[in-house]
């Protein structure tokens, strides 16, 4: 499939205002970093794919002030050091240049300068940005330069070999191989593009899941302080770990003793909104929590006049399989070894006895998993015969066939 021709385009009053703005002595600072000016507008077009959080925002000026001191000047006339960044300073006016900034200092301090060129362009790619918006290869190596003092005194780098020296230390078994605290290359763009949806959807409408021990640190360390994400480590299928905030608040899980190692974006919600059942799928081995599961919702369709009629079956049948249990064990003589001593007319065997409370336990069950018969209707133990019509042609033979009436 060819590629439609390259459209060529300027941001005319972005960059006039840009030009003004710096005045003649900014364009020579520009020109001395070796830094086109439509490079740095090239850089804005993935602020929004890369996020960061109000306290890593500040984070980064707050090491900008500090780097600011660290200039020596030579008799007054020529300032030397890396508190002369002029281009840091021009990306720290904005929110977007703050967003590219951060995005700088997670890699800068931990890929070689080829990575680094690799992410940011793979980044462009998987952000279908035009081709006349994406930074030439010289052009990202002097903006990697410039950027390069500001992003090594940044505290990302330390924090993930922390992260990276607390997993091994949660992972019972080490794998047979060293694991980096780095991800791949892919996987890092696929990771910043699903932590942006997560930030940027809203908190209540994905989930982010890492699985295996290599590259975890780095995810870690960015989801938890560049996107303020709450991150919970998990170490078996039941034992959590934290990191910060509470399990049920955690918006990125790490699936530590998860061999294979992949990223996945999941749909955070309610398990009746998010499961679809199929023929195809055996239900016979799920566990369902009824405290957020209505198995009628599940399982039938949303019509009252079934829903209705499925309620009063259920509860019927449930009343009528209790009310036959307690007969046929008020018959016997012998429970578990223990004889049965009570007898005679005018003693009500024990099940019997407990039938009215056995009634009222069996229906909030039945209620619970969804099937609310309202509030006038009380079915009883023979109500779910309104429904069928009973064949007991063969009944001799142990059969006995039910075909719905017209009532269903």
């Amino acid at each position: 499939m060819s590629r439609p021709p390259v459209q060529w385009q300027v941001d005319l009053p972005g960059l006039s205002s840009m030009v003004l703005n710096m005045g003649a002595a900014g364009l020579k600072k520009f020109a001395q970093a070796g830094v086109d000016i439509h490079t740095l507008l090239c850089m804005g077009e993935i602020a929004e794919f890369c996020p960061a959080s109000l306290e890593y925002r500040k984070e980064i000026n707050v090491c900008r002030q500090k780097q600011r001191k660290q200039s020596i000047w030579l008799y007054k006339v020529v300032e030397i050091g890396t508190a002369s960044n002029f281009l840091a300073d021009e990306l720290l006016k904005k929110r977007a240049g703050e967003n590219v900034v951060a995005l700088m200092s997670i890699i800068l301090p931990i890929l070689s300068e080829n990575d680094c060129d690799s992410f940011i362009l793979k980044l462009f790619e998987a952000c279908h940005i035009d081709l006349d918006k994406t930074p030439g290869l010289a052009q990202l190596q002097a903006f990697r330069d410039a950027i390069l003092p500001l992003a090594q005194k940044l505290a990302f780098k330390d924090r993930t070999w922390q992260y990276h020296i607390l997993l091994e230390q949660l992972h019972d078994q080490l794998p047979p191989k060293s694991c980096t605290s780095i991800p791949g290359i892919a996987t890092l763009v696929q990771v910043v593009l699903m932590l942006q949806r997560v930030v940027m959807e809203g908190s209540s409408k994905y989930v982010f899941t890492y699985r295996g021990l290599q590259g975890a640190a780095w995810v870690i360390a960015y989801a938890r302080h560049v996107l303020g994400l709450a991150v919970c480590v998990l170490r078996t299928q039941h034992d959590t770990v934290p990191i910060n905030g509470q399990y049920q608040d955690s918006k990125v899980f790490i699936y530590l003793f998860d061999e294979e190692n992949r990223c996945e974006l999941a749909t955070s919600g309610r398990i009746p909104d998010l499961v679809m059942p199929t023929d195809s799928i055996d239900r016979t081995q799920w566990t369902v929590d009824l405290e957020n599961v209505s198995l009628r919702t599940l399982y039938l369709p949303d019509n009252p006049t079934s829903a209705e009629a499925a309620s009063l079956i259920i509860e019927s049948l449930a009343l009528d399989f209790i009310t036959r249990r307690a007969h046929n064990l008020a018959q016997v003589d012998e429970i578990d070894g223990l004889a049965v001593t009570l007898d005679g007319p005018s003693v009500a065997r024990y099940p019997i006895y407990c039938l009215p409370q056995l009634y009222r336990r069996t229906k909030a069950i039945v209620n619970i998993m969804g099937f609310h018969t309202g509030v006038d209707v009380e079915p009883n133990a023979d109500t779910w015969k309104e429904f069928f019509e009973v064949d007991e042609t063969h009944i001799d033979k142990g059969v006995v066939l039910l075909r719905p009436s017209q009532r269903i």
